[in-house]
């Protein structure tokens, strides 16, 4: 009996070991929430496609768009070597809690963007399962000047001051600005989160990890100089002197 239980854990060893690894993949997400974010979506997909990224694009998306979003997001998660997810839309914050609110919302207040949203807190979950790889953008669409209204139903327009993950990025602000620091910045600067976000626009919130030895792009890779050419000859030996005539 031993020795077929022994017999039973090699053989399932050997097909582990001859599975097939699990490829890395940089994967993103693109979820808008209507049609005139599609644009500045559309221009973020081909930088994201150009730096070898897997896009995963919602235009115009309802809660069950944005929902299935994530669900082929989260399937990637064990061979994501770098994670993007991208929101472009309305954002409202009651208390502590943040709603990212689909395409079609009509709701008004805190209960109905609790029950049609989807909260930026499950974002920063997914993004926490690639720590120190992975990034939420939250690209708001513009909003008036909210009234002052400290009621429970109240809604504040933005993300407010979230609790990151260790290990996770998230940048939020005004849809330009924020699509444009992602698409020229944090895709293009190879010399790590920080000095990819040096500079960024004050009206752009960036919370948590800012590593600077981690980079969303792969630098160009190097190109090795042909070896240098011997400009001259060793010199020749030094022929010995005559002896002296007699």
């Amino acid at each position: 009996m031993r020795d077929a239980v022994k017999t039973s854990l090699w053989a399932g060893a050997a097909v582990l070991a001859l599975a097939p690894a699990a490829i890395a993949a940089d994967i993103a997400m693109l979820v808008g929430t209507a049609e005139e974010h599609g644009e500045e979506l559309t221009l973020l997909g081909d930088v994201l496609n150009a730096r070898g990224y897997e896009v995963y694009d919602r235009q115009g998306a309802t809660r069950a768009d944005f929902a299935a979003a994530l669900r082929e997001v989260a399937a990637r998660l064990p061979e994501a070597e770098r994670l993007l997810l991208v929101f472009a839309g309305a954002a409202r914050t009651a208390g502590e809690r943040a709603w990212l609110l689909p395409g079609g919302f009509a709701g008004e207040g805190r209960i109905d963007a609790a029950l049609e949203g989807v909260p930026l807190e499950l974002l920063l979950d997914i993004a926490a399962e690639a720590p120190g790889r992975a990034a939420v953008v939250v690209a708001t669409e513009a909003a008036g000047d909210a009234a002052a209204d400290e009621s429970f139903l109240a809604l504040t327009p933005g993300v407010g001051a979230p609790e990151v993950p260790q290990g996770v990025l998230l940048v939020a602000g005004p849809l330009e600005p924020t699509l444009r620091l992602v698409s020229e910045r944090l895709l293009v600067e190879t010399g790590g989160v920080a000095e990819a976000l040096t500079g960024a626009p004050e009206d752009v919130a960036i919370f948590g990890f800012r590593s600077p030895e981690a980079a969303f792009v792969n630098p160009a890779p190097a190109t090795v100089a042909p070896p240098a050419e011997r400009v001259a000859a060793e010199p020749p030996a030094e022929r010995p002197a005559d002896p002296p005539a007699e």
